[in-house]
């Protein structure tokens, strides 16, 4: 009775299966485009979260490093949607993997260096400071789902040569 059912869960299975990890490297490398070109041109929220954070930093000089390095990650992790060779791309995501959890560092630091703007106006309510770090662990988790998945890449490669 329930046969039709189990096989179209099957299917929806093997899809995601298929295209799960390509759907969270595209959709996270365009959140990190989009958030590396808002610094650049100084149109983001995180700009009052460093001002707060660092407030003796040269802030549009930090924008800038950050929008940069934040673009270089999205566009990396945005490298599927190009027919490049394998290698080439699996290389450029592990390096781009590397400055993704750097990125998730320093902003987990900047909550070492004002943890009180991370609740307002008391816990649990987050400010965007602590909406911003929750993003992050989201961010971050993705990032090790990515990364756990291509050595699988790597010897599916291997295997159908």
């Amino acid at each position: 009775m329930f046969q039709p059912f189990r096989s179209i869960e099957r299917g929806v299975e093997n899809f995601m299966r298929a295209f799960g990890v390509s759907a969270l490297q595209i959709t996270l490398g365009v959140s990190y485009a989009w958030f590396g070109a808002m610094k650049i041109f100084s149109a983001s929220p995180f700009i009052a979260i460093l001002r707060v954070a660092l407030p003796g930093l040269p802030h549009e000089t930090v924008l800038w490093v950050l929008g940069l390095w934040e673009l270089a990650i999205g566009l990396g992790l945005l490298l599927p949607l190009f027919p490049l060779p394998r290698f080439f791309e699996n290389a450029v995501v592990r390096v781009v993997l590397l400055l993704l959890f750097l990125q998730i560092l320093a902003t987990f630091g900047l909550a070492l260096f004002a943890p009180l703007a991370l609740f307002a106006p008391k816990f649990p309510q987050f400010t965007v400071f602590g909406d911003f770090i929750l993003r992050n662990f989201v961010a971050a988790a993705s990032a090790m789902v990515i990364a756990g998945h291509i050595r699988i890449r790597d010897e599916a490669e291997t295997v159908a040569s």
